[in-house]
């Protein structure tokens, strides 16, 4: 019999404490126990070790019988009905009314997610919401193309409701008329057998609906840390609308037809001309910042995902140097990831260029002074900051948040690539036609061979660039640019500083759909 004292001992014990005969059945429980099992004293005493402890098995009582003291994990339902785990502690004992084994309870805590998994789960739960935002056709494949991923609009595209459904597939287990699906995979196959990028080649495709397009499309090959080719990337445009538009307007305004008989006509058919290949453009510039960003995600993901490979695959035999050396290069990969999608939600942001553009007046002077209010607030400037204006405002019709952006990118570049303590000059002038915006630095300077590439992603071979300064931001001020129907151009020498120069008409033609 289980004395009056040692109940009262255990019941002083804040840890959970459950006494088995050597049959297996309970003769005590301190109330820690009761509270987390959520049962009487009397249900306990009615039940066996084996009804509580589903990992007990026969082995463990012997193991008690020989070593007198074993250690193991158990799942246990406690009495908030959440099976949660335990270090379990069983002594043997054995007195006069018999034998038996003492059972101690201690929570073991869930494993907690260090903070570089949960940035580098943040980091691909983002890509995946971007990505599926993006209003272009995404898809990836391996070797054989064979679907390993696309965005949701794709998947709708080609029947389906989740990306999910998608993977797995070909070209020709997909929910529409397979017509020209085996051109579609001889690019593909260039593609991957050549290893270079094929950019802008119009397509002709079918939706799920049977309904029949013109997409410009651009494929790029997928290569991993090892310079392997693994599959490619292909991001689709729809440009069919796009092009009957100009059709329709023309068979409804004979314009082409009287071309001396009205000037307004004739400029109204320039303006629309000018505004159908500034679209063009537009639509050129946005894949080629969507292929730039999956193409530059490609490197820090590998890296990522190899690195957390072999954390667990070799943890235990790794070295501390080594482990840290792996933990280094997820967290600068991480770093690279959230860079990248820095520019990502920047693009997001941007209206398609099938939306309507509604531009207001704005003041170009009052942009840049919060530009560099901004620039300020995060960082202290180490150059000197130097403003030319000949008006106090100066107003031209533009989208603000473009705007910023185009500022904030070549003030971003003009002190990345200048010494400390150098000067940036801007100019804002207002002229007769054009509106003048210019920023000259005295830093490395540009190639002329660089020159003529500077606002490309990808070279004749499909290759990124790697020219010094290159990223996104060139393309974004190009995009923002071709929208605003503003020139760019460039002056640099090596060692000497760039001049860039956005030039701005004074009444842009109002974009709308």
């Amino acid at each position: 019999m289980i004395s009056e004292l040692l109940k009262l001992s255990l019941n002083q014990v804040s840890e959970p404490i459950l006494l088995t005969l050597a049959d297996g059945s309970f003769c005590e429980v301190n109330s820690a126990a009761i509270a987390l099992l959520g049962l009487s004293r009397q249900e306990l005493l009615q039940k066996t070790v084996y009804d509580i402890f589903p990992n007990f098995q026969l082995k463990h009582w012997q193991g008690l019988q020989y070593n007198k003291k074993i250690l193991y994990q158990d799942q246990i339902v406690t009495a908030d009905q959440e099976s949660k785990t335990f270090e379990v502690h069983a002594e043997y004992y054995e007195d006069p009314s018999g034998a038996g084994a003492s059972l101690l309870l201690k929570p073991i805590p869930p494993p907690t997610v260090s903070p570089k998994k949960i940035a580098i789960a943040e980091q691909e739960n983002l890509l995946s919401l971007i990505i599926n935002n993006i209003p272009q056709q995404i898809f990836w494949k391996d070797r054989n193309q064979v679907y390993l991923g696309c965005n949701r609009y794709f998947a709708e595209v080609a029947g389906f409701s989740d990306p999910a459904e998608v993977v797995g597939k070909n070209d020709y287990q997909l929910n529409r008329k397979n017509s020209y699906v085996d051109s579609y995979r001889q690019w593909d196959r260039r593609v991957i057998e050549e290893g270079k990028a094929i950019l802008d080649l119009e397509e002709p495709y079918y939706d799920a609906n049977g309904t029949e397009g013109i997409m410009l499309t651009s494929k790029i090959p997928l290569i991993d840390d090892r310079g392997s080719i693994v599959g490619l990337v292909g991001i689709c445009t729809e440009i069919t609308e796009p092009r009957k538009m100009p059709d329709r307007f023309f068979e409804a305004n004979p314009i082409q037809a009287l071309p001396n008989s009205n000037p307004n006509l004739t400029k109204l058919e320039a303006q629309l001309q000018k505004a159908l290949a500034t679209e063009k453009e537009i639509n050129h510039l946005k894949t080629k910042i969507i292929t730039t960003i999956l193409f530059k995600n490609g490197t820090p993901l590998s890296r990522i995902v190899m690195a957390t490979r072999l954390l667990k695959k070799y943890r235990k035999q790794l070295s501390d140097q080594k482990l840290e050396q792996y933990l280094q290069e997820i967290s600068a990969a991480v770093g690279s990831l959230s860079r990248i999608h820095e520019d990502m939600l920047t693009f997001n942001g941007f209206p398609s260029a099938s939306q309507a553009f509604q531009f207001e007046p704005v003041n170009l002077i009052e942009i840049y002074q919060t530009v560099v209010a901004n620039f300020m607030g995060l960082n202290p400037l180490h150059h000197e900051l130097k403003l030319h204006q000949n008006q106090d405002e100066i107003w031209l019709k533009g989208d603000k948040t473009l705007l910023s952006h185009l500022i904030n990118h070549f003030l971003a570049n003009a002190f990345k690539y200048s010494e400390e303590g150098s000067t940036i000059s801007v100019s804002i002038e207002k002229q007769e036609n054009r509106t003048i915006f210019q920023v000259a630095d005295e830093g490395i300077g540009i190639a002329p061979e660089e020159q003529k590439k500077l606002f490309d992603a990808f070279d004749q071979d499909g290759l990124a660039s790697n020219r010094s300064g290159m990223g996104l931001g060139l393309l974004i001020i190009k995009y923002v640019a071709a929208i605003h129907q503003a020139d760019i151009t460039v002056e640099s020498e090596l060692g000497k500083g760039s001049t860039f120069t956005v030039s701005f008409p004074n009444d842009p033609l109002t974009r709308s759909s």
